[in-house]
């Protein structure tokens, strides 16, 4: 920790005022974020609720705070589909064009196929750049297609570290005359690759971005030493030996270095391990592109005029510039409200009447299926079957019929045997006819009998 460590890379804490600040420039006020186990994720989830809170944001969704400092959301703590499942059930009741994802991509998945199963469409997901391009359509752990997870993270708005500055021609203060253009040029020519080509080389390996924090990490050291040594003439002594006035010295250049390097400028805040750096905003568009939005330097988000950013619904193309705008003109379509007994076809942002064999529950907030119906699969709904009932909307299993009662199918309760038939096991479709013995006629003693 400060002081005994600094880094060059910005933490992922950065990105929540990024994804906040993007939300607000598309016209939202309130969002839905949906986190991982508070374990790896508390304290992402706590900075998020502070940056919401600055920027004006409301979160929308259950109250956490008794394990996340002022956080709202949906918690899904488990790879599970059941877990991911409760959380698109919610996504479709809050409504919330803008989902934030604070989890790792497996689980990210999950919610979006989930969603997806449940007709949650169109929503503009926000997630960790840094994730591996494509990790949204590895259907292996999910019910859904490639196709179908794909085209839920299409419009998809990420935040990750800018790894390389926006204004290239700047001359690097660590090489003599030679621009961050230039560094990068040279960089991929040492990998084997031509710019911007990052796929695995001919050593076998991928080119990683993080080579420009890398070499931020070695100018700082550089500039350090040579403050140090040279220009305060501190004998090496002092620093291989470790004493107090060489650490003091370390730490003092540390605290206030500030250079031009290949990420942008970097400097320190006081009493902070971490750069006054750059995040960079982009978006998955329809496609498969993926485009450079902006750059975020809290508070201020620079757009850097390379295209446009597209969304799902009509008019929803907005132009991502031109360099240095601070705003946008465009605002993402809202979801609709639906009157009490319609819900939302999201595909089609129009609501619409419960189809057959459905009825909206107010409780719910959806349409279940109708008493006499069980649902088989997510919105598919099924008759009971004889011998079987089920006495209100929305369930899951149908249940048995007492021994003495009888069900046709999609019945809604379970009549009892007349006089004169019995069934003596539960479950039963028909009542069983009294026999005739020894010619003489026999009958039950009472209804809803279970024997002769």
């Amino acid at each position: 920790t400060f002081p005994n460590f600094y880094r060059t890379i910005l933490p992922d804490s950065f990105f929540n005022a990024a994804w906040i600040a993007m939300a607000k420039a598309l016209g939202q006020t309130s969002v839905t974020a949906v986190i991982g186990e508070t374990e790896n994720w508390a304290s992402m989830g706590s900075i998020l609720a502070r940056a919401a809170v600055d920027q004006g944001i409301e979160l929308k969704g259950h109250d956490l705070t008794s394990v996340i400092g002022g956080f709202k959301g949906l918690l899904v703590s488990l790879d599970l589909k059941a877990d991911a499942g409760k959380a698109a059930e919610e996504l479709v009741k809050l409504k919330q064009r803008v989902v934030i994802l604070l989890m790792f991509s497996a689980r990210s998945r999950l919610v979006m196929c989930e969603a997806h199963k449940r007709g949650f469409a169109n929503g503009v997901f926000m997630a960790l750049g840094w994730l591996s391009y494509g990790w949204w359509a590895k259907a292996s752990d999910t019910e859904c297609t490639p196709a179908e997870l794909t085209q839920m993270a299409t419009g998809m708005v990420t935040a990750n570290m800018m790894f390389w500055r926006s204004d290239l021609s700047t001359v690097l203060s660590c090489f003599a005359s030679m621009t961050a253009d230039d560094w990068i040029n040279e960089w991929f020519k040492r990998q084997g690759n031509t710019r911007p080509d990052l796929s695995r080389t001919s050593y076998g390996f991928l080119p990683a971005l993080e080579a420009g924090t890398t070499v931020d990490a070695i100018c700082m050291y550089a500039t350090m030493l040579h403050e140090v040594l040279i220009n305060r003439g501190m004998p090496l002594s002092e620093l291989t030996g470790r004493t107090e006035a060489g650490y003091a010295a370390v730490q003092d250049v540390f605290s206030n270095i500030d250079f031009e390097g290949v990420q942008g400028r970097v400097k320190f805040e006081p009493g902070k391990a971490d750069p006054k750096g750059s995040v960079i905003i982009q978006q998955f568009q329809p496609g498969g592109a993926l485009l450079d939005v902006a750059s975020y330097n809290h508070p201020v988000m620079t757009f850097l005029g390379k295209g446009d950013l597209k969304f799902q619904f009509e008019n929803e193309t907005f132009h991502a510039g031109p360099f240095g705008a601070t705003t946008i003109s465009g605002s993402l379509t809202l979801y609709s409200p639906c009157p009490t007994g319609q819900v939302l076809d999201f595909s089609t942002n129009q609501c619409q009447s419960c189809r057959e064999n459905k009825e909206f529950v107010e409780s719910a907030g959806s349409c279940l299926c109708i008493a006499g119906y069980y649902e088989v699969g997510i919105g598919v709904c099924a008759k009971c079957p004889s011998g079987s009932f089920s006495a209100s909307a929305g369930t899951l299993q149908c249940k048995l019929c007492e021994a003495g009662k009888w069900s046709a199918e999609a019945s809604t309760s379970c009549p009892f045997c007349p006089l004169g038939r019995y069934t003596g096991t539960q479950g039963t479709p028909t009542c069983k006819e009294c026999p005739l013995l020894n010619e003489g006629l026999h009958t039950t003693e009472a209804i809803a009998s279970e024997s002769l």
